[in-house]
């Protein structure tokens, strides 16, 4: 016999609603005070130098420019406290989580308590909350489309149109890769158009009354911004490797290795259950969750892409943990085995993440302050005289904390070309990931040796690296 559905519900007087979405705030403010890494140094740099707000879409051509957060990091200035230029993302992650809820509440109650918690407590959602970039900013924008996609195919005049222009707007100018949400909107749009049966000419219209002004707008952001972004180089990858990453975070696994693997394959499999479950229940969104969530991976196998950090799979994870929802949902209301399942699921689920979220509690984006503190005290005489293995990344860092240095030091940073013969009193080499062995002593291409002095790791997963901080050794080995 089978279970009950409920009827849809569409309220925020639950009590559960209160309680998770206190939680994910409060699982996100912490992460807010680690140090910031480069990618957000470099927005808070570049708006610093502005003369007026035009200045994102006419001086800042690189991808590393989100616009709508370079334009909060403009509007507030230069020199504020770190934890301020994040919490637009904290507040833009904390929305997400209600807007889960609201996307599951279309299905049922408990529907929107799993797909709230499951974005309360996902270590990628909490970790893109604590940063001042527009990862965080286009979850929200595109969780919200999928809300006012529904409505606008429900009732196609008024509010849903005018909510999917504003969507699409402030979805494009949070991250460019908006842009999976607003084809997967497409094919939404498709598969109503043809099991609704209407006249070639009323779809024809319904289209353009909620496309037109976007494909307007977004050849506008074209001409204007996105056609003259350069796009920076990044760490060489193998694709598999990011994609088992990306899913096995999703699921609250580890970054490598066979959990990794297995944890990824399960939860690839889990969401496309979950949208084969929705084209089950006659649900038309089964095209729009399928389209975000495997559409990136298939553009990723297909075309090489210079950079493709797992960030770029944050659509995947947030529109299958919702629509996973519906799932585990499903398998409850079964009782039985099935319940037990998720129990063991659900607590594997949160155990993983919980470990995940610790590491960025413990290490945050990387302890650069603190590097440049300690070479402060040690160092002799009032130049900290530094290089290091990567000029660009490691010389924007340092530069940034220089202000917190005491008043009586002054960092001199040392370019690769201008390396000197006798070397630098201290070097610094950055890795990306797993730290592998680390070496206590190494040479400069002069063979300059540097003894190790301390290793400031970082979380290890999705932002940052480690640094190991060496100071040059004497004639006589001390």
């Amino acid at each position: 016999m089978n279970a009950v559905v409920p009827k849809p519900v569409t309220t925020w007087r639950d009590p559960a609603f209160w309680a998770i979405v206190i939680a994910a705030a409060a699982l996100r403010v912490p992460g807010c005070f680690s140090d910031p890494w480069l990618d957000e140094i470099a927005t808070l740099i570049m708006t610093g130098q502005l003369q007026s707000a035009m200045g994102i879409v006419t001086e800042m051509h690189t991808d590393n420019n989100h616009p709508l957060n370079s334009l909060i990091c403009y509007l507030l200035g230069s020199g504020r406290p770190d934890a301020l230029y994040r919490l637009h993302s904290l507040a833009a992650g904390t929305g997400a989580v209600v807007l889960a809820w609201f996307i599951g509440c279309g299905a049922g109650r408990l529907e929107a308590r799993f797909a709230a918690l499951l974005m309360a407590v996902s270590y990628p959602m909490i970790h893109f909350s604590n940063e001042a970039r527009g990862y965080a900013l286009v979850i929200f924008f595109a969780l919200a489309t999928f809300l006012a996609m529904q409505r606008f195919l429900s009732k196609p005049l008024g509010a849903g149109a005018a909510a999917f222009w504003l969507c699409t707007v402030l979805g494009v100018l949070s991250h460019l890769m908006y842009l999976s949400v607003f084809i997967a909107a497409h094919a939404w749009f498709a598969v109503d158009a043809i099991g609704s049966r209407r006249k070639l000419l009323h779809i024809a219209a319904r289209y353009a009354l909620g496309f037109a002004v976007p494909w307007v707008i977004l050849a506008l952001f074209y001409f204007l911004l996105f056609k003259h972004l350069h796009v920076g180089r990044g760490p060489s990858y193998v694709l598999g490797d990011i994609l088992v990453r990306a899913f096995s975070f999703a699921g609250g696994g580890p970054a490598t290795g066979f959990v990794a693997i297995s944890v990824a394959i399960s939860v690839a499999c889990l969401f496309l259950a979950a949208t084969l479950r929705q084209r089950h229940m006659g649900n038309g969104a089964w095209a729009f969750t399928l389209t975000v969530i495997f559409l990136p991976p298939v553009v990723a196998t297909v075309h090489r892409f210079d950079v493709l950090p797992v960030r770029y799979f944050l659509f995947c994870i947030a529109f299958g943990l919702v629509a996973a929802g519906a799932v585990l949902a499903a398998a409850v209301r079964r009782g039985g085995a099935p319940r037990v399942a998720v129990a063991i699921v659900m607590a594997g689920f949160l155990i993983g993440n919980g470990i995940n979220v610790y590491g960025l509690y413990r290490y945050g984006h990387g302890s650069y302050r603190e590097a440049l503190q300690l070479m402060a005290a040690l160092n002799e005489g009032p130049r900290i005289i530094v290089s290091s293995d990567q000029d660009f990344r490691n010389r924007l860092t340092l530069k940034y904390y220089e202000r917190d240095l005491p008043a009586d030091k002054q960092l001199v940073y040392v370019d690769r070309h201008e390396f000197p013969p006798e070397g630098t009193p201290w070097r610094i080499l950055h890795r990306i990931g797993e730290t592998g062995p680390i070496d206590q002593i190494v040479q400069d291409r002069y063979r300059n040796s540097y003894a190790l002095v301390k290793h400031f790791p970082y979380s290890g997963r999705l932002s940052g690296w480690h640094w190991f901080l060496y100071h040059r050794s004497t004639s006589d080995g001390t």
